[in-house]
């Protein structure tokens, strides 16, 4: 479940699964649901907290599309989907001068267009190449 509560903060219930991590600690503890796990964490690898961003990706998808963005009836074949997954980058493409000023984000078309940025950011299959937390913020902070 996500909060937002009035200071725009997200706030991510996890019911007791949760570990504290620092930037350079890593895990390989099986846990989560299977359609928000991180590729890195379905190879059965090391993982960091950069496996939180990919399931705020998930999340964010969710929100927006009304479903998860990888489907399928059987977890196997989920589970491919996710590990070799290439989801389109579409930030690349977003003029990012047009963030910092206040007026063009009120625009619909515009707040979609950030939207579907964020979650292709969060969206990264490679663990090392996925943006962290502090970057997505840094990235998109003036838009919000």
């Amino acid at each position: 479940n996500i909060l937002i509560d009035n200071a725009k903060v997200i706030k991510v219930i996890d019911f007791g699964l949760s570990i504290v991590m620092g930037q350079s600690e890593y895990n390989t503890r099986q846990c989560g649901s299977l359609s928000f796990k991180s590729p890195e964490i379905l190879l059965g690898g090391r993982y960091n907290f950069k496996t939180d961003v990919w399931s705020l990706g998930v999340t964010l998808y969710n929100i927006k599309n009304k479903r998860n963005p990888f489907v399928h009836s059987n977890r196997n074949t989920l589970k491919e989907l996710i590990v070799n997954s290439k989801f389109p980058r579409v930030s690349q493409y977003l003029n990012k001068d047009i963030l910092k000023d206040k007026h063009f984000v009120n625009n619909d078309m515009l707040l979609n267009q950030i939207i579907e940025c964020i979650i292709s950011d969060c969206l990264v299959n490679e663990q090392d190449k996925r943006l962290t937390t502090q970057e997505l913020y840094a990235m998109y902070y003036s838009a919000v």
